[in-house]
């Protein structure tokens, strides 16, 4: 039965990449895409295609495939428990976007998950502990917002709607998402207000957004973040800095306040202290060569009845450091590897005190991608990881889980 899953996803995804190569080309290209696209790129999720249009609404899409193989049983409510072979095969994201221009200045931008939903998550996203898209708040919105924006007149812009804001820097697509993406990424409803040079320069950001109301208290808190950055161009290569702030990670945080389809989090209905978080991301291109180091903390303990450490309440961090290679092979296609090793600290209990739902202390990965028709893309990974030690509450013990992943743009 799996290998029908896996043969007829492939069909599926085949089949639309040769409509969308086939597919008749509009005049009118996206205009928000084109001209804004430093503004839109961060941590966005909505996919621009020009191929699929009908009364002004450009249409596109995505649909990811996952084939994951373990020597851990990847189960929800195990911490490195079970030494056995485990496999599985999901589709953890299939996902509709739509975008309609207003005027030249504002644009409408939709996003609908239809992935199939899992009573058990038995390994949907790598555990279903991995997949970003697992602990968002709205089980069906992607993303739903209008951006008021024109680079060609002005370097200040708003995004209005349900969002995800300008704390950390990832891509919503990524299975399975890294330590510093799952302890910064933020899907709410607010506001962002920037502004972004169209060259090289400073830029600045700041949003506001409804989150989870604190422990005894009748009404939502609006939370309220910043973001300070740098961008330059240069013929070396791109650098890119960006430094990150929000009031309340405990209220906020997707992967710390939200339940999935099958993990309950204790933080889900309620929160007993504030707790500020900072967010800082370094890039620099080196010709062909991509380098990322990110670093997130918590900067102050959380009550120790939301989320512990040993006897006190915990000051969650985490670190990546990665590099990229990008080349063309194979009949001219793209291609990537790369590696990258990340470690978290006091992360144990993120998902619930005691429950075992948290992030490891150590992992490596490894990785390969190539572009190997028009919008589809073939991918593997190694994944290795340790546990924190049984003293901290862990078990000390250690995974290595094999991923192939096919994702496929309709665009």
């Amino acid at each position: 039965m799996r290998i029908i899953n896996i043969l007829t996803f492939i069909l599926i995804t085949l089949s639309f990449s040769l409509s969308s190569v086939k597919g008749e080309l509009v005049e009118s290209k996206d205009i928000s895409s084109e001209k804004n696209s430093r503004i839109l790129s961060r941590n966005q999720a909505i996919l621009y295609g020009d191929k699929f249009k009908i009364e002004g609404i450009n249409f596109s899409g995505l649909i990811v495939g996952e084939l994951i193989a373990s020597d851990t049983d990847q189960n929800k409510s195990s911490r490195f428990n079970k030494k056995n072979t485990y496999s599985t095969f999901c589709v953890p994201k299939i996902t509709l976007y739509a975008v309609s221009n207003l005027n030249e200045w504002a644009a409408a931008n939709l996003g609908l998950n239809f992935a199939p939903s899992s009573g058990d998550c038995s390994a949907c996203g790598y555990g279903g502990k991995n997949d970003p898209s697992r602990f968002n708040k709205y089980d069906k919105i992607d993303e739903a917002h209008i951006v008021f924006a024109n680079r060609d007149f002005s370097p200040y812009f708003a995004k209005i709607g349900i969002q995800y804001f300008n704390y950390g820097q990832y891509s919503p697509h990524s299975i399975p998402a890294n330590f510093t993406q799952l302890l910064t990424q933020i899907q709410a409803p607010g506001i962002t207000v920037g502004y972004m040079p169209p060259e090289n320069g400073l830029n600045f950001s700041v949003f506001s957004f409804t989150d989870k109301i604190k422990k005894d208290s009748t009404s939502k808190i609006n939370n309220i973040g910043i973001q300070a950055g740098y961008i330059s161009n240069e013929e070396s290569g791109k650098t890119e800095l960006s430094l990150d702030i929000v009031k309340n990670i405990a209220s906020s945080v997707n992967y710390i306040v939200s339940s999935s389809q099958c993990c309950i989090n204790p933080l889900n209905k309620s929160y007993r202290k504030s707790v500020p978080g900072v967010s800082f991301t370094a890039k620099k291109q080196f010709s062909d060569f991509y380098t990322t180091a990110q670093f997130t903390s918590a900067l102050t303990k959380f009550d120790k009845k939301d989320i512990s450490w040993k006897e006190s309440g915990a000051k969650p961090a985490a670190l990546l450091l990665d590099v990229t290679y990008k080349f063309k092979a194979f009949s001219e296609k793209q291609n990537l590897v790369g590696m990258n090793y990340q470690k978290s600290t006091q992360a144990l209990n993120l998902k619930g005190n005691d429950l075992g739902r948290g992030l490891p202390e150590h992992r490596v990965q490894a990785y390969y991608s190539i572009e190997a028709w028009k919008n589809i893309e073939l991918g593997t990974q190694i994944i290795w990881d340790k546990d924190y030690k049984s003293k901290n509450g862990g078990t000390g013990k250690t995974s290595v889980t094999s991923l192939i992943t096919l994702m496929a743009k309709i665009m």
